[in-house]
C-alpha cells in the first residue's frame, strides 16, 4: 500500500485500464476474424440462396399471371381487351426472363446452374407456342388459338411451374445449409466471448479491489475527519500521507478548514463584540470594554484606544490593555504626531512589521520582547468623521483575517462611541431643559402671585408688566433650547437610519446572491427562508427610508431636486396606481386638464407623493360616486383641485 500511496490515482487507473484494454483488443481481433467469417457467410446467404429464392418465387408468380392473362385473351369481348391481355403476357414473359437471368447468375453449385439453364430453355420453348397463338388470333381463328392455349400452352406452363418449384426447393436447401453453418459460428463466438469476458471480469475485479482498497484507505481517513467535524462541530485538519490526488484533496481540505476557522473566529468575535458594546454604555465604558475584548480575542500583547478631542485637536488615551509606561510613552498625540497622529490625519490604517527592541517592547511577568506586528486603525464614523485611533500589538504575525477583524472592530467601536457621544449630549440638554422647566414653574407661580397683587395694588402694574416681559424673553430662550434638542433628535434618527440601512442592504444582497448561485443546492424550505429574509428586508428598508425622510425633513436636510416635468403625466401616473382601489369601490376617476401643456419646475418625486396622498385620501373616504381631478394654468401658476 505504501507504494500505491506514492502513485497517483490517475496512474493507477491508466495502468489498470491499459491492461484491460490490451485484453479487450486481443479479444476484439479474434472477434473481428470470426465476425468477418460470419459476415461473409451472411452475405453469401443473402446474395445467393435468398435472392435466388426470391427471384424464383417472383418468376413463378409471373408465370401464374401469364396463365391468367391467356385465359383473359379468350374471355375478352373485344379486340382491344384481347390486345391488352396479349401485351400483359409479353410483359410478364419479359419479367420472367429477368428473374431467371438473376437466378442463373446467383445460384450456387453445378447442379443449380444446370437446373436454372433447363428452366430458361423451357421458357425459350414457350415462345413458339405463344407466337403461333398470336398468329391464329391475328388470322381470326380464335377457336384454334384457344385449343392451342389449353393443350400445349397450358401443359408447357405447368411444366415450367414445376421447374420453378424445383429451383425454389434447391435454393431453400442451400439456405438451410448456410443457416446451419452460421449457427455453428455463432455458438463458437458466444462460447469464446463468455470465456473471455469471464476471465477479464475476474482480472478486472481483482484489479478494481486492489485499487479501490488503496483509495478507500485514504478516503476513509479523510471521511473520518469530516465525520468527527460533523459530530463534534470542532474543525480539525486531516493527516494523510502520500503523494496523490487524495493527499492533494486533503491539503485543500486543510486549507478550507483553516479558512473556516478564521471566518468562525471573525464571526464569533463580531457577535461577542456587539454583545459587549450593547446596552447604551457611556464613552469611557465603551472604550474600556472594546479594547479589552479586542485585545483578548486577537491575542494581543499590548493594545490602546485613543479618543479624538475636537476642541484640542489631539488624540487622548482613554483605555489600554497590558500597557507598560516608559520614557517614550505619551498619553496624547496631536494630528500628524507619531503613528497615532499620522493615522488620525490620514484616516487610513498602518501595519508595522519587523519591530526592533528599541522601537517597542511587550512585557509579561517573565519576558519583555518586541512584538511581531503593530496595527493602528482609525475609528471613523460614516467613513470620514474621526472618533479616535486604536492600536494593537501582537507577538505573532498579523494575518489578513486578524486585520479584517480589527477593521470591523474599529468600525463597530466608532459607531458605538458616536451613539454614546450623542446620548451624552442629549442627556445634558435634557438635564438643562428640566432645570429650566423647574425655574419656569417657580417663575409662573411668582407671576401668578404678582398678578393677584396687581389686582389688589394697581399702583405696581407697570413694574409687574416689565417683569412679565423679561420672563417671556427667558421663555423664548428655553424654546430655542427645546428646538435644539429636537434637531439633535432628528440628526440622531437620520444617522441611525443610515447605519441600519447599510447592513440591511448587505443582508438583502447576500440573500439574493444565495438564491441565484446556490438555488440548486438548497431545499425548498431553505429557499423559502431566503425569500422570507429578502421580503422582510424590503419591508424593513421601506420603513427605514420613511423614518430617514421624516428625520431629514425635521433636521432640515431634505434636498429638493428641481427639474421640469409635466403635471398631467404625474397625475395620470397617480390615477393609474389608484385605479384598482377605485374600481373595487365602484368609484370613477376623472381627469380634466385645461389650457396649454402644464409644465412646472419642481421635485417630481415630492409632487408625486403629495398628489398620491391627496387623491388617495379622496378615494379612501369616498364611499360611492366620482373623484374628479382638475388641472389648469393661471398665469405663472398651475392649480390642481380634487373634488369627491
Amino acid at each position: 500500500m505504501k507504494f500505491l500511496n506514492e502513485t497517483s490515482i490517475k496512474t493507477r487507473m491508466i495502468v489498470s485500464f491499459s491492461v484491460i484494454v490490451f485484453f479487450f483488443v486481443v479479444f476484439a481481433i479474434f472477434s473481428i476474424i470470426e465476425m468477418d467469417e460470419l459476415n461473409g457467410l451472411t452475405i453469401s446467404l443473402y446474395e445467393h440462396p435468398l435472392q435466388v429464392t426470391n427471384a424464383a418465387r417472383k418468376a413463378n408468380s409471373e408465370i401464374i399471371r401469364m396463365h391468367l392473362a391467356i385465359k383473359n385473351v379468350f374471355a375478352a369481348r373485344s379486340d382491344i381487351e384481347s390486345s391488352l391481355a396479349i401485351q400483359q403476357i409479353l410483359a410478364e414473359e419479359k419479367l420472367v426472363y429477368q428473374d431467371l437471368e438473376m437466378v442463373r447468375k446467383r445460384i450456387l453449385g453445378k447442379e443449380g446452374r444446370e437446373l436454372a439453364q433447363k428452366t430458361i430453355d423451357m421458357l425459350n420453348a414457350w415462345n413458339p407456342i405463344r407466337t403461333e397463338m398470336q398468329q391464329l388470333l391475328m388470322q381470326g381463328d380464335r377457336a384454334a388459338a384457344e385449343r392451342l392455349a389449353l393443350t400445349r400452352g397450358a401443359d408447357h406452363l405447368h411444366h415450367l411451374e414445376r421447374k420453378m418449384a424445383e429451383l425454389i426447393a434447391y435454393a431453400m436447401n442451400r439456405a438451410e445449409n448456410f443457416i446451419k453453418k452460421s449457427q455453428q459460428i455463432k455458438h463458437q463466438i458466444i462460447r469464446n466471448t463468455i470465456m473471455f469476458i469471464s476471465g477479464v471480469s475476474m482480472m478486472s475485479l481483482i484489479l478494481a479491489w486492489w485499487i479501490i482498497q488503496s483509495i478507500l484507505s485514504n478516503l476513509s481517513n479523510l471521511s473520518g475527519v469530516m465525520s468527527q467535524i460533523t459530530t463534534s462541530g470542532v474543525l480539525a485538519p486531516a493527516e494523510i500521507v502520500g503523494n496523490n490526488e487524495i493527499t492533494e484533496m486533503s491539503r485543500h481540505f486543510n486549507r478550507l478548514v483553516k479558512r473556516l476557522q478564521g471566518q468562525f473566529w471573525f464571526r464569533d468575535g463580531q457577535n461577542a463584540l456587539n454583545e459587549v458594546l450593547s446596552g447604551g454604555l457611556s464613552c469611557e465604558v465603551v472604550a474600556k470594554n472594546s479594547i479589552n475584548f479586542i485585545a483578548r480575542h486577537a491575542g494581543a500583547c499590548i493594545a490602546a484606544l485613543y479618543i479624538y478631542n475636537e476642541n484640542r485637536s489631539v488624540c487622548e488615551l482613554k483605555a489600554s490593555f497590558a500597557l507598560c509606561r516608559s520614557n517614550h510613552f505619551s498619553d496624547e498625540f496631536r494630528l500628524g504626531e507619531g503613528i497615532i497622529g499620522q493615522v488620525a490625519i490620514d484616516k487610513k490604517p498602518v501595519l508595522l512589521k519587523d519591530i526592533c527592541h528599541e522601537d517597542a517592547a511587550g512585557g509579561t511577568g517573565t519576558v519583555c520582547e518586541p512584538p511581531k506586528a503593530i496595527y493602528a486603525v482609525p475609528l471613523l464614523y460614516e467613513g470620514y468623521k474621526l472618533r479616535g485611533v486604536m492600536e494593537v500589538a501582537t507577538f505573532s504575525e498579523m494575518t489578513s483575517v486578524m486585520t479584517d477583524f480589527l477593521d470591523m472592530a474599529a468600525h463597530v467601536t466608532s459607531i458605538t462611541l458616536s451613539a454614546a457621544f450623542q446620548k451624552r449630549q442629549i442627556q445634558e440638554l435634557l438635564a438643562a431643559t428640566q432645570k429650566d422647566k423647574k425655574e419656569l414653574a417657580i417663575q409662573a407661580e411668582e407671576l401668578q402671585s404678582q398678578t393677584e397683587e396687581l389686582q389688589e395694588q394697581t399702583e405696581e402694574l407697570h413694574q409687574a408688566s416689565e417683569e412679565l416681559h423679561q420672563q417671556n424673553i427667558e421663555l423664548e430662550l428655553r424654546n430655542c433650547q427645546v428646538e435644539e434638542i429636537n434637531r439633535l433628535k432628528s440628526e440622531f434618527l437620520s444617522n441611525m437610519s443610515h447605519e441600519l440601512r447599510t447592513p440591511l442592504n448587505s443582508v438583502m444582497a447576500l440573500s439574493r446572491v444565495l438564491i441565484a448561485q446556490a438555488g440548486g443546492k438548497l431545499t425548498d424550505e431553505e429557499r423559502g427562508y431566503l425569500h422570507v429574509i429578502t421580503r422582510n428586508g424590503k419591508n424593513l428598508l421601506t420603513l427605514i427610508n420613511d423614518i430617514l425622510d421624516l428625520a431629514k425633513i425635521e433636521a432640515g436636510k431634505m434636498n429638493v431636486n428641481f427639474q421640469r416635468f409635466s403635471v398631467a403625466a404625474v397625475i395620470e401616473t397617480v390615477i393609474e396606481r389608484l385605479a384598482p382601489i377605485a374600481t373595487e369601490k365602484n368609484i370613477s376617476l376623472h381627469l380634466e386638464v385645461s389650457g396649454s401643456p402644464l409644465h412646472i419646475d419642481s421635485d417630481e418625486t415630492r409632487v408625486t407623493q403629495i398628489l398620491q396622498n391627496l387623491i388617495g385620501n379622496a378615494v379612501k373616504f369616498t364611499m360611492e360616486g366620482t373623484v374628479t381631478i382638475t388641472a389648469r394654468s393661471d398665469g405663472d401658476q398651475v392649480i390642481i383641485a380634487v373634488s369627491d
